[in-house]
């Protein structure tokens, strides 16, 4: 896994696909998903939970990966 500290992005492969993960500088609890450099949306951490932008689908494994292994949180 990659990290940009200043830019707050990771990079990280995954079962073959590179996945790269930003913060929104704005909002710190959204962050910009693309897989294989393709957008997959916005995961957001809200009260109720995560939600992705309606319309994108995360590959399977992939927002464990995200919340658990990389700790975005």
């Amino acid at each position: 896994m990659f990290s940009n500290a200043q830019t707050d992005t990771r990079i990280v492969v995954f079962k073959s696909m590179t996945i790269v993960v930003n913060r929104v500088r704005d909002y710190p609890n959204q962050f910009r998903i693309y897989v294989d450099s393709l957008y997959n949306g916005t995961l957001e951490l809200t009260d109720e939970g995560w939600t992705i932008t309606p319309g994108y689908t995360l590959p399977k494994g992939v927002f464990t990966l995200l919340t658990k292994r990389m700790g975005i949180l």
